[in-house]
């Protein structure tokens, strides 16, 4: 009967350890939920004014459902239409598209706590967004306008031979407007130019431009396509 109640002791002894070792360990999580991590900001450009408004945005991933809940932290009273597009933004963001924890704490020692946390691959505190909505178009990727100037320069003194090409080339300087037609993405679909360039222009200059890319757009809150004009000025001496 001793040892009955002796091994009874022990195993309620036993379970109350790991009752508290669980505990503990829900309250660490609960800790690093309360934290905070800020996730590179957001641009999208509008033709609705703000006055430079940043809207913040709290993302919250349930660890057991996988999917992520979005809050408003700070809608502004006077547009709400953008405040519908930051959350349709926000949104947008899934699981998998989120920092895994792994790669921020490479290169760094781990407590024990850390490396549970770790071995989770995704963060489940508190995400921050900040979402910003410029009134007016913006590059993303800007092109190298000294890399066209260096390139563009042996246009200069050449004269077109073919007659069909309007030849931009017979004055001081280059003077083209490459005109964009962007899409939802701020990617760029098609180039056209005016006036219409030497045809062994084209080979180095598109290349280049196609590089650019610009925010995404949207009018109204509505996310549009857009068309856009660009000056290229190659100074020739």
């Amino acid at each position: 009967m001793n040892k009955y109640w002796q091994g009874f002791a022990q195993s309620i002894i036993f379970a109350n350890i790991l009752l508290f070792s669980a505990e503990s360990f829900a309250e660490k999580r609960i800790v690093m939920s309360n934290t905070r991590k800020d996730l590179p900001t957001k641009i999208e450009t509008t033709n609705i004014k703000n006055q430079g408004y940043i809207w913040q945005l709290e993302i919250t991933p349930n660890q057991n459902s996988r999917q992520v809940h979005v809050k408003l932290m700070n809608p502004n009273p006077e547009k709400p239409i953008l405040n519908a597009r930051a959350l349709e933004i926000a949104r947008k963001i899934n699981l998998e598209q989120l920092p895994q924890v792994a790669n921020d704490f490479k290169s760094k020692s781990l407590n024990i706590d850390e490396e549970q946390i770790a071995l989770t691959k995704y963060y489940y505190g508190k995400y921050i967004l900040f979402i910003k909505f410029p009134e007016t178009v913006l590059y993303a990727v800007k092109p190298n306008f000294s890399q066209l100037q260096s390139l563009l320069e042996p246009f200069c003194a050449q004269k077109n031979a073919n007659k069909q090409d309007i030849n931009p080339m017979d004055q001081a300087n280059i003077n083209i407007h490459a005109n964009f037609s962007v899409d939802l993405n701020g990617n760029i679909q098609k180039i056209s130019y005016a006036p219409a360039i030497n045809s062994k222009m084209r080979p180095i200059l598109e290349p280049l431009l196609k590089r650019i890319r610009f925010y995404p757009r949207n009018e109204n809150g509505i996310p549009k396509s857009f068309a856009i004009e660009q000056p290229i000025i190659i100074q020739c001496q």
